[in-house]
């Protein structure tokens, strides 16, 4: 199981005095390697199962199943669809954080944006970790050795269980035409699972 890297980050991160050049060489090969480049929009169908957590004392978890829904991601602006809401900017961050947190959006959104490059190890691998500001929240990005971001980490305020932790994993990545999308995602709340989604039917628009 990985570990949250709140938890770990001093023992695992090896901080580095990196140029905005370095990091940018590190997205660089991010976006080579999902085929990021000049891509507008990406749409897929999401579903798989998860817990809610009802309030109570203590809270409980209940298993529930997630529909299959349509997402559009519109990368140039950026926002993310569901459906009929439409996630950007101005939405709440608990929101947001489904849209930065896309591949293809977390490449280009955190290029040119201050960015801090580190290392983290976890066992055997070692990763680029790639932290940058939305607003005022910390984003942080960890990139395996075929350039694929394999994690995304930040904090968000859960309506029953106050701050928490948020991670999202990232897996089975697969070539659809040319851009790769992971095909698995797992998302833990203060390192207990909240959902296994499984993506599919993805379709892309790129720019001319």
């Amino acid at each position: 199981m990985l570990k949250t890297a709140f938890a770990v980050i001093c023992l695992f991160l090896a901080p580095i005095v990196s140029t905005a050049q370095e990091v940018d060489i590190v997205l660089g090969k991010a976006a080579t390697a999902i085929g990021a480049g000049n891509l507008r929009t990406l749409k897929f169908s999401i579903a798989g199962s998860g817990y809610e957590v009802a309030r109570g004392t203590p809270s409980t978890w209940k298993h529930i199943k997630i529909d299959a829904e349509i997402r559009q991601v519109d990368i140039t602006l950026p926002s993310l669809q569901r459906g009929s809401r439409v996630i950007n900017a101005g939405s709440s961050w608990e929101d947001q954080i489904e849209l930065w947190a896309v591949p293809h959006v977390f490449v280009k959104s955190a290029a040119g944006n201050n960015s801090f490059l580190g290392e983290w190890k976890q066992g055997d691998a070692l990763y680029n970790l790639v932290i940058f500001k939305v607003q005022d929240k910390l984003v942080s990005g960890y990139f395996n050795s075929q350039n694929l971001l394999e994690i995304v980490e930040t904090r968000i305020q859960h309506p029953v269980l106050g701050d928490m932790p948020l991670q999202i994993v990232y897996s089975d990545y697969k070539d659809f035409g040319g851009v790769k999308v992971p095909t698995t995602i797992i998302q833990k709340l203060g390192g207990s699972l909240v959902s296994v989604l499984v993506v599919s039917d993805v379709q892309f628009q790129r720019s001319n």
